[in-house]
């Protein structure tokens, strides 16, 4: 409890761990997989997640989904795959983190619409005041555009750097304003492209208007779009 209180996840885990009290490790695990997968801290959180879930792991809505993705992440398809199915066949309401990736899983295998199809589904299904992640939003609107949606791709993208940015999830804003720009350019509207990415670095300026240096990212799909266009010099100025 004392490492949990004073944000100290990995450390908080691993002393359940030792502790041998597995409900509290699964507890913290529960709460804070999402967390440690944004730190990086991929290899210690397979190990975890072995433990605690094993052959039961389609009991656990919250883990399971995680231990899918992790396992595709790691070349077991065909691991992941039964444990997928196993997981399907459970008559529980599926989160939204396991739709997220179970929809990234079908669109890496080229089946598209039944992405959009599961994704359609789930928000239909929505409970009231039922919190919806920013990356499912960025996953929705990335099966529209491969499905060639693209005048709704954009609107969900739009919807998606709302939430990203309430959230202050700076890792999908930045994807998402990524692949916004790269679908903008596509539909001949490089302006507006060039107006949200400068949008984000000036959210990301201090007082004094000098950028902090996460302001840097926005400089990414800057220099990408001016070579999309054409525009070499430009582009040059924003890489170096």
């Amino acid at each position: 409890l004392w490492h949990q209180k004073h944000d100290m996840p990995i450390e908080a885990v691993r002393y359940a761990f030792e502790a041998g009290d597995l409900v509290t490790a699964e507890k913290i695990l529960t709460q804070m997989t999402p967390v440690l997968l944004e730190k990086g801290e991929v290899p210690l959180l397979v190990g975890w997640l072995q433990k605690i879930t094993g052959d039961t792991a389609c009991e656990h809505t919250i883990l399971c989904p995680f231990t899918i993705w992790i396992l595709y992440q790691q070349g077991k398809g065909k691991e992941a795959d039964r444990l997928m199915k196993s997981f399907e066949d459970l008559p529980v309401k599926k989160p939204f983190w396991y739709v997220k990736i179970f929809a990234e899983i079908l669109m890496g295998k080229g089946q598209v619409e039944n992405a959009l199809q599961q994704i359609r589904q789930a928000l239909a299904a929505q409970e009231n005041g039922e919190t919806i992640d920013c990356g499912y939003f960025n996953v929705y609107g990335n099966s529209l555009r491969l499905s060639g949606n693209y005048t709704e791709a954009l609107q969900v993208y739009q919807l998606t750097l709302q939430h990203a940015r309430e959230a202050k999830n700076l890792i999908v804003e930045l994807l998402t304003l990524l692949q916004t720009a790269n679908l903008l350019i596509q539909q001949g509207q490089p302006d507006y492209a060039l107006f949200l990415c400068k949008e984000f670095t000036g959210l990301l300026s201090g007082e004094s208007g000098s950028p902090n240096p996460q302001a840097g990212h926005g400089f990414i799909p800057t220099a990408q779009i001016y070579y999309e266009t054409n525009d070499l010099e430009k582009a040059a100025q924003y890489v170096d």
